[in-house]
């Protein structure tokens, strides 16, 4: 009896594996079509110091480039894609075309929004519910970033006071610059390299690590950590103390559950 419930057990095993596969190998040239279908591709010589993005379910890419344009490819029977000029406002909006849940993950991995942006803007809003946002080479006086499941990752741009909050997934620096930062995420890791110094700067997760790499040494720096579970390294000398200077920048780390690391 045990021999056929095994028996029975292993085909049922294997049936799994072959029909998940074939289905994975599906909906890749499914989303490999999908993917190559154009939804918006507009460009603008308006005066444009803003930009607002609400990307539901789509991938995210800002960039710089030598004219305003947004370019987004997709499933036309699932998303809808719209892009307006509103005084000095570019408003971008992403609309599910059912109010139903969408299960086919490969469309949303290849519905895609790439804007450029040639010039300093005043503002920058982004939002996501289910995907990847990538800022790359970008200078805004005022920079929010929202990402309620997926990465967020911020290279080589100068962004003001910054904002970037994710619900579930990694939130990701490199050489970036600010006049005040806050970085917030429930579940996910958050790693900055090359942190500007003598800035304030205020971190928090709920769970997950936090790693920050410092290219120069503060010189005017308070640094404060709150964390339950967790171990703290203090790599950097300057900040070995907590204090550095007068200590007029104050660098505000809290974790719940997850590891510390300043370099």
């Amino acid at each position: 009896m045990k021999k056929t419930l095994w028996i029975l057990f292993g085909a049922g095993l294997i049936l799994f594996i072959v029909f998940g596969t074939m289905t994975l190998i599906e909906g890749q040239k499914s989303a490999k079509n999908t993917s190559e279908e154009t939804l918006i591709n507009e460009t603008y010589q308006s005066e444009i110091k803003n930009i607002k993005v609400n990307g539901k379910d789509a991938a995210v890419k800002i960039k710089k480039g030598n004219q305003f344009k947004v370019k987004s490819v997709g499933s036309k029977d699932d998303f809808q894609v719209s892009s307006k000029v509103r005084g000095d406002t570019l408003d971008i909006n992403v609309k599910n075309q059912f109010d139903i849940i969408n299960f086919d993950l490969f469309k949303n991995m290849h519905t895609q929004i790439e804007v450029t942006v040639p010039e300093e803007l005043n503002s920058l809003n982004v939002k996501t519910d289910t995907g990847k946002l990538s800022v790359k080479d970008i200078k805004s006086q005022t920079s929010t970033f929202k990402v309620d499941t997926g990465m967020i990752d911020i290279t080589n741009s100068q962004l003001g006071n910054l904002k970037v909050d994710s619900d579930t997934g990694k939130i990701s620096t490199h050489n970036i610059d600010f006049e005040s930062g806050k970085l917030e995420a429930d579940t996910g890791t958050i790693k900055m390299n090359g942190v500007p110094v003598d800035k304030p700067l205020n971190i928090k997760t709920d769970t997950g690590a936090i790693k920050l790499i410092y290219n120069e040494a503060p010189k005017n720096t308070f640094l404060d950590i709150e964390q339950d579970v967790g171990n703290a390294k203090i790599n950097q000398p300057e900040l070995k103390n907590k204090k550095v200077g007068s200590g007029d920048n104050l660098v505000k780390i809290t974790s719940d559950v997850g590891s510390i690391q300043i370099d």
